[in-house]
């Protein structure tokens, strides 16, 4: 898990995970991916905090979803992951101070 700030100027910033198989399904990724969010609006002061996943990654859409995040768009041949180029679902949340 990480929050990685993308913007400095604009108070921007990206979650980016990848739990091992073996966790999941266990609410860990929407318990960390939330304490994650909360910890950028709260103490870092983020405006935006923005996510994506493979359209396919359905648990992963509920995750950001069930924290907050709303759709913000759709990127074509976005990431090259093993040698292939990926679609991915992009989310992002506002604060709302």
């Amino acid at each position: 898990m990480q929050l990685a700030k993308t913007d400095t100027a604009h108070r921007q910033a990206e979650i980016g995970y990848v739990p091992a198989r073996t966790w999941w399904g266990h609410g860990y990724a929407t318990e960390a991916t939330q304490a994650l969010m909360g910890f950028g609006f709260d103490q870092l002061g983020l405006r935006e905090v923005s996510a994506g996943c493979d359209p396919a990654n359905v648990a992963s859409a509920r995750v950001l979803t069930k924290i907050g995040m709303r759709p913000a768009g759709y990127r074509h041949n976005h990431l090259q992951i093993r040698g292939q180029w990926r679609d991915r679902l992009l989310f992002a949340a506002t604060s709302t101070g």
